[in-house]
């Protein structure tokens, strides 16, 4: 489980005069508890959350300090473990890339192109836009845009928020981040307030099963299969007109054409990058 845990999470925060990230280390607890959000050091990253487990990550080694902590909070330390940032997640070194016309670029690097630009913190969480189901969802979003202008836009499982930025960048009047993940959504917040778009997007800490979303032009929803599948079953799901649609593999497409087309979706296109898939549909 801890393997998983780790391979999924794939950002942190800069905080206090740190620029930028180095070495992660990491600790991991058997069960949550609200403290250790709340850790008051100039080295602390964040706290992930996965199911009834928690993961603190820091700029330096904390020994000392989380073996205090797991003891005043009565909490059992499971894990313990460092990495390069740049080897973490999806093992890949973040660079600035361009879609929409727009470049996004990590926080630390040096940049100067004239461009529209989209400065963002990768952080320990997924979509850093290193993974291809990220690119690809950015990519389909462009493509809508240049179909038929939108303003509302629903991003279910946001992540670091590059999807939301890029509708709000766009011209989006209305976007919606929904994020479980306490972490994701604190970095999507912070993401949001670095490029000044905090009138068009909100974030929304909550389960996406559970969002009832309103009516919107654009849904994209990057998640896992299963848990597609399940917003499938919720009728306000399919209130609204583009469906953005990735998270699963060649092995899994069949299921989730099933239920657009079930929806009433016309499929506009699939696109397929490293072994994932990404469906586009509208509904009429």
């Amino acid at each position: 489980m801890w393997e998983v845990l780790f391979f999924i999470i794939y950002t942190v925060m800069l905080r206090r005069g740190h620029t930028c990230y180095r070495k992660l280390y990491i600790y991991g607890f058997g069960s949550l508890h609200p403290k250790l959000h709340q850790i008051d050091d100039p080295d602390f990253i964040g706290c992930w959350e996965e199911e009834d487990q928690a993961v603190l990550f820091f700029h330096q080694p904390k020994d000392d300090l989380v073996t205090e902590l797991s003891k005043r909070l009565g909490l059992s330390l499971e894990v313990t473990g460092e990495s390069d940032y740049q080897d973490w997640g999806t093992r890949r070194r973040l660079a600035p890339f361009l879609v929409g016309g727009r470049w996004f670029v990590p926080c630390w690097q040096n940049w100067s192109r004239p461009e529209p630009t989209i400065r963002y913190d990768p952080s320990v969480v997924f979509g850093s836009g290193a993974h291809p189901t990220t690119r690809m969802c950015l990519e389909a979003l462009a493509r809508i845009w240049e179909m038929a202008p939108v303003s509302t836009m629903a991003d279910l499982g946001c992540g670091v928020g590059l999807i939301s930025l890029l509708a709000g960048h766009l011209g989006a009047e209305k976007v919606l981040a929904v994020d479980r993940n306490p972490l994701c959504v604190e970095v999507c917040r912070a993401n949001v307030e670095r490029n000044a778009l905090g009138k068009q997007i909100m974030v929304k800490l909550a389960d996406v099963l559970e969002a009832e979303l309103p009516w919107r032009d654009i849904t994209v929803a990057n998640l896992y299969r299963g848990l597609l599948l399940e917003l499938f079953r919720r009728p306000w799901f399919w209130n609204g007109r583009y469906y953005i649609l990735s998270g699963f593999v060649p092995s899994m497409e069949e299921e989730i054409k099933e239920g657009l087309k079930k929806a009433g979706c016309k499929i506009l296109w699939r696109e397929q990058q490293e072994g994932w898939v990404l469906l586009v549909g509208e509904k009429k």
